[in-house]
């Protein structure tokens, strides 16, 4: 929403069934709520899609992309405090990413400027190219690649 609301054209991918319909109906919730904003309504039904795909099978399909921001299920650090019940139920729906290493790999070699949201203290998904930077946040941190020219 962040992205739409600063004019980008946004394709978001989503490979679990059950998530894709979830996102699916929020977005029908969105376009039939008359509390949320004319503007944003706009921006979703004009710069927003979503694909039912592997994120790799979607970068190999389309070039163009400027940016790729990849947000993996962060693994169970066993950390004491628990995370928000929802949170609990999509970590149930959709399980671990133990392939976010390799769609890093594939953005990487589409060859856009490429993001990666993960908390705060955990290794970068890749052992190399380390990345060119990275913004950290109280609980987060953002690696950022940048390509290679």
């Amino acid at each position: 929403m962040h992205l739409l609301a600063l004019g980008a054209r946004v394709t978001a991918c989503e490979r679990n069934p059950a998530m894709l319909r979830l996102i699916q109906d929020a977005l029908a919730r969105a376009a039939s709520d008359e509390t949320i904003h004319t503007t944003v309504r706009r921006a979703l039904d004009e710069r927003f899609s979503l694909v039912a795909d592997d994120a790799r099978c979607a970068l190999r399909a389309q070039r163009g992309f400027h940016a790729v921001l990849i947000d993996p299920m962060h693994p169970d650090v066993g950390r004491t405090a628990a995370v928000t019940r929802e949170m609990r139920i999509v970590r149930e729906v959709v399980g671990d990413d133990p392939d976010a290493a390799a769609l890093l790999a594939a953005a990487i070699e589409a060859g856009p400027r490429t993001v990666v949201k993960l908390p705060r203290r955990a290794p970068p998904l890749l052992p190399a190219p380390l990345p060119a930077g990275s913004v950290m946040g109280r609980a987060l941190r953002w690696d950022y690649y940048l390509p290679i020219r």
